[in-house]
């Protein structure tokens, strides 16, 4: 006659059988990725994939020639890096006022019309100025303006642009073929307010990034090649 009550080595089978499928799903589970979207590590620094790429897809289109790597090496040190040792020069509420302002400012604009004309008479009180000189996307403007500046028509102004050392509204005035190689230079009109207006800034800038190309930079494999030019010390970012 079988009793109802389990025996003894029953008992730890089914306590046995219970654990394993309470295991059993953890197991088909892989950790997330804590470097999951990241291209560089550099020390609390964390610099995305998307930051990397952001403006590789203009500059391409402006030259076709332009090699991917050198893209992002220029966005690497003219944006990327010079931004973070920005941030850790001036404080938040500081630059958060100057973003206000030019935020206010290209909302009239756009509300006076979004012209030139209107960027002129809204941003004259503010300082705002023409460029003598004709520029180019590349080594002229920073990465995040040259992509705003050669994508606006001629006499239109932008939206607000909180660039690297402050912030600003810009509207083109002529664009000119060049004679050296034919490609198509801007002229700007520009209202800029500075982030700060200590007199060396952009040498203490240039000093802090220098600093952070001296650290140790764990940088993912599929840029290495790109960046590691730019570190004196680099790691692959998947063995970290």
């Amino acid at each position: 006659m079988s009793s109802k009550f389990p025996t003894p080595n029953r008992g730890r089978r089914s306590l046995a059988l219970a654990a394993f499928l309470l295991v059993l799903p953890a197991c088909g589970r892989s950790k997330p990725d804590p470097n999951a979207g990241v291209a560089v590590r550099l020390g609390d620094l964390t610099i995305s994939n998307d930051e990397v790429e952001r403006h590789v897809e203009f500059y391409r289109k402006w030259d076709p020639a332009l090699a991917p790597g050198r893209i992002r090496r220029t966005v690497m040190l003219d944006e990327i890096l010079p931004r973070a040792v920005i941030a850790a020069l001036v404080p938040e509420d500081k630059r958060r006022e100057i973003r206000a302002k030019i935020d206010d400012l290209a909302k009239a604009v756009a509300q006076a019309g979004g012209s030139l004309d209107a960027l002129r008479r809204l941003g004259e009180p503010l300082g705002g100025r023409e460029d003598s000189r004709l520029v180019l996307p590349l080594n002229d403007l920073s990465p995040d303006v040259a992509e705003v500046v050669f994508s606006l028509p001629v006499g239109v102004a932008s939206g607000a642009i909180h660039s690297t050392y402050g912030s600003l509204v810009v509207a083109v005035v002529e664009e000119v073929r060049t004679k050296i190689d034919a490609r198509m230079a801007r002229r700007i009109y520009s209202v800029f307010i500075p982030y700060s207006t200590e007199r060396g800034i952009k040498d203490k800038v240039r000093a802090g990034v220098q600093v952070l190309c001296n650290r140790t930079a764990y940088i993912r494999r599929k840029y290495m090649d790109d960046l590691a030019p730019l570190f004196k010390n680099r790691r692959l970012l998947e063995q970290r």
